[in-house]
């Protein structure tokens, strides 16, 4: 029996992977790191966002996008008119 059992270890051990204890795996120890991070954004310089000379309408409210296209129309056109008055 003995024999036996010698023969089964043997087994065993060329079946696993080599370097890997029976029932130890290691831990991953590094989650994160910086490294050559710097150095990429600087490759091309750092950047301030560009600003845009208006804000976006997107997401606003519709009722009042639909009034101010109104109130723009009337505003070009008074000042259309007066523009007019002022010629003659």
């Amino acid at each position: 029996k003995k024999e036996n059992s010698a023969c089964f270890i043997k087994f065993c051990q060329l079946k696993r992977k080599p370097g890997t204890s029976e029932n130890s795996k290691m831990a991953k120890s590094k989650n994160h790191t910086a490294h050559n991070q710097s150095y990429k954004a600087h490759r091309h310089g750092i950047k301030k966002p560009k600003s845009n000379k208006f804000r976006s309408m997107k997401g606003m409210d519709p009722k009042f996008l639909r009034n101010l296209r109104r109130a723009k129309k009337k505003m070009r056109q008074l000042a259309m008119e007066k523009k007019a008055e002022s010629k003659e």
